[in-house]
């Protein structure tokens, strides 16, 4: 008799916790570590997402130059002309690689508007502009002299 009075006690107190504890904590809470799908939804379209736009994709920059002025750009740096003339600026290990267009710019030679330049190397590469206003979209590193 004893034996079953102290199951039966300790099935209610432990019926009693559970109850407790749904009661108490709301799910996905600090008190209920379940994880929801909400919540995984929630984490990751506010926080894990803001943070890969901001760090791992950047944004291009719109960089306006007026006539004479170079854009010096660094190892990886994307270029795009989207308006006016430029010519290239070349190392003596090569110009800028024209992904569109599928070549290699050398140095002195014009930049095509609309292409995806690639700069390879952070070697003294860039363009410089030939017209009054000129505007590069550029992503990476660069310095404008």
């Amino acid at each position: 008799m004893k034996k079953s009075f102290f199951a039966g006690m300790t099935l209610s107190l432990a019926i009693m916790i559970v109850f407790a504890v749904v009661v108490i904590a709301a799910p996905g809470s600090e008190e209920d570590p379940v994880v929801s799908v909400s919540y995984l939804e929630n984490i990751f379209m506010t926080k894990v997402q803001s943070y890969i736009d901001q760090k791992a994709v950047p944004q291009y920059d719109v960089v306006t130059l007026k006539e004479g002025q170079t854009l010096m750009a660094e190892k990886g740096t994307e270029l795009i002309l989207r308006m006016g003339t430029a010519n290239v600026i070349a190392s003596q290990k090569g110009g800028l690689s024209d992904v569109t267009g599928g070549v290699d710019i050398a140095d002195g030679g014009q930049m095509p508007s609309n292409h995806l330049l690639i700069v390879p190397l952070g070697d003294g590469r860039g363009v410089k502009a030939t017209a009054a206003e000129v505007l590069v979209m550029v992503r990476g590193g660069y310095t404008i002299q």
